[in-house]
């Protein structure tokens, strides 16, 4: 009836107020909008598609990371990882991956971190989406993992950063970059 048609409207209002928080930069209107929607997002499970959802959750969660909320985005990145089919939206099942691994570095869980980058490249392999970048990203944390010193995590830190500015210019690879800024 009526209330379905007022959830899918609010879904939608949600979704295009998060992309615009995203490409905008202005993450203070995402967390916001956030915050207003979090109680509500149970009700949409019933009304809009899981596609829909994982989509939602991808943006929440990177709105959160970048405003430096790490362990709030991974709440988010955990609903795509372990509550949502992998064949639905494969694409953001893939970046939720490589999300998933850069807010595990955040929060220094590096034990973890060795055995995700394993399930994420293997994830990504499957599903053909293991291109450049994501392979450049994925052999940074490995290496960052057995960098003993401060000094060589900072190197690698300098190289990733400029393996992934010539990336950015492989019009093939420009895609990630919408991702992951």
């Amino acid at each position: 009836g009526f209330s379905m048609i007022e959830t899918v409207m609010e879904e939608s209002f949600l979704n295009y107020t998060l992309a615009i928080s995203i490409y905008s930069k202005d993450y203070a209107l995402g967390i916001k909008t956030i915050s207003d929607y979090e109680k509500k997002i149970e009700e949409y499970k019933k009304t809009i598609s899981e596609e829909q959802l994982v989509t939602i959750y991808y943006k929440m969660a990177r709105i959160l990371l970048l405003s430096g909320n790490a362990k709030k985005a991974l709440v988010w990145v955990n609903r795509i990882l372990n509550e949502s089919n992998p064949e639905i939206r494969p694409d953001m099942q893939c970046y939720a991956r490589i999300l998933n691994l850069i807010i595990h570095l955040e929060l220094r869980n590096f034990d973890l971190l060795e055995s995700i980058t394993g399930s994420a490249k293997r994830f990504l392999k499957k599903k053909h989406m293991l291109y450049k970048i994501e392979t450049v990203f994925i052999d940074f944390v490995n290496s960052i993992l057995k960098a003993a010193k401060e000094k060589e995590k900072q190197r690698l830190f300098v190289s990733l950063k400029q393996n992934l500015l010539e990336l950015c210019r492989d019009s093939f690879e420009k895609n990630a970059f919408v991702h992951f800024d």
